[in-house]
């Protein structure tokens, strides 16, 4: 018998819509920028699993300076100081900054693939949440694959009334998260790469 599902915590939207969160809490919200290399990836899931940190989700792609990648971490700090998280992911030659944004004011924002029913679209559009986002990206037939997308906490409260729906599959991406101009940097566990990213 399989063990059951265990949740993994869940963040609560913003009051004004636009996932202005505070996380409270073990759970930590990292922004790190690393050199595009091969096996970046693997060297910064490895470090923090070897320190003892949970990674909740993982959301990474591009960012606006050539040959820098952006990784958007959720992570469970547990029973550690969450600051070492800065420090330890600061160790790899391969990062050019890391900021703990976890108290800033971040925006923040996921994407979900569902395959619904055709006949079900509309009736599961009408019951997005406000602030969610639906459209139609590929009809086939019976099925139908559509996107929603929006603040982490009210995608999360959308996917799980779909779940509901019979023969409803769907795939969600970690929440992309980026500090605002007035918060990003200012706290006290941002801590960009001592070596500087100049020289990069």
């Amino acid at each position: 018998m399989a063990p059951p599902a265990i949740a993994a915590p869940r963040l609560a939207p913003g009051h004004d819509g636009l996932t202005t969160t505070r996380h409270p809490g073990r759970i930590r919200l990292i922004s790190v920028r690393v050199e595009d290399r091969r096996g970046v990836l693997q060297r910064v899931t490895n470090l923090l699993g070897r320190r003892g940190f949970g990674i909740e989700t993982c959301a990474v792609g591009p960012s606006a300076e050539p040959g820098v990648v952006a990784i958007s971490l959720r992570i469970d700090a547990g029973t550690q100081p969450h600051d070492q998280i800065v420090k330890q992911l600061n160790k790899l030659i391969d990062v050019v900054t890391v900021e703990d944004i976890t108290s800033s004011s971040t925006v923040e924002w996921s994407t979900a693939l569902v395959d619904l029913r055709s006949q079900e679209v509309d009736s599961a559009f009408a019951r997005l949440p406000n602030g969610v986002t639906g459209q139609v990206v590929r009809p086939a037939g019976a099925s139908t694959v559509v996107a929603i997308w929006g603040p982490p906490g009210l995608v999360e409260e959308a996917l799980a009334e779909l779940r509901q729906r019979p023969n409803s599959t769907w795939i969600c991406s970690g929440p992309l998260a980026m500090a605002t101009s007035s918060a990003g940097g200012s706290g006290p566990d941002s801590a960009p790469d001592p070596r500087g990213s100049s020289a990069r």
